[in-house]
């Protein structure tokens, strides 16, 4: 028995052409399984050998929705993909409108009320990761001008950094 018959078929079972592209698809199977599972595999931390840092920090959850401010009580906590507390709410002091700064084209900065949304300031207590001279909280830099999201099982806030002379650094580690 002749491997390719004269009608150009495998085995006579199959056409040579048709073995070859379903050859070429089951090549490409684990291509397009381990390219699904780089595309959604979550980054860890930066660096392993960094040191971790709890602080306490006054800031303020920003751009609430009010059914979300009835969510929001002291103690709340969020967790990292390991089940591990990175961050907790140690205190809630009185939440007001929502207020927008805008810089006009002289210079001159005006702030305009927000009629539905509201801010809320907190103090939280955050463990963040020292890596060289910067710090880290979830894979993000730590700075006074960019807002991170503190994210809970029931809510996720937005959270603007208004004071650094209120940081504080409870513990440190390894």
């Amino acid at each position: 028995m002749k491997i390719i018959d004269e009608k150009g078929r495998l085995f006579g079972k199959i056409n040579v052409i048709d073995f070859l592209a379903i050859l070429f698809l089951l090549c490409l199977t684990p291509m397009f399984y381990f390219g699904y599972k780089i595309y959604t595999r979550r980054t860890e931390k930066i660096d392993k050998s960094g040191e971790f840092i709890e602080l306490k920090i006054a800031c303020k959850l920003i751009r609430l929705k009010p059914e979300t401010i009835k969510l929001i009580a002291v103690g709340d906590e969020e967790v990292d993909s390991h089940d591990h507390r990175i961050g907790r709410i140690m205190w809630i002091g009185e939440g007001g409108p929502y207020k927008y700064k805008i810089e006009l084209s002289d210079n001159t900065e005006i702030s305009l009320e927000d009629p539905v949304l509201k801010e809320l300031p907190v103090i939280l207590k955050l463990i963040t990761q020292k890596v060289g001279s910067y710090l880290y909280y979830r894979n993000q830099a730590f700075r006074l001008d960019v807002p991170f999201i503190f994210q809970t099982n029931q809510y996720n806030a937005k959270v603007q950094l208004y004071d650094a002379s209120q940081l504080s650094i409870i513990a440190g580690s390894e």
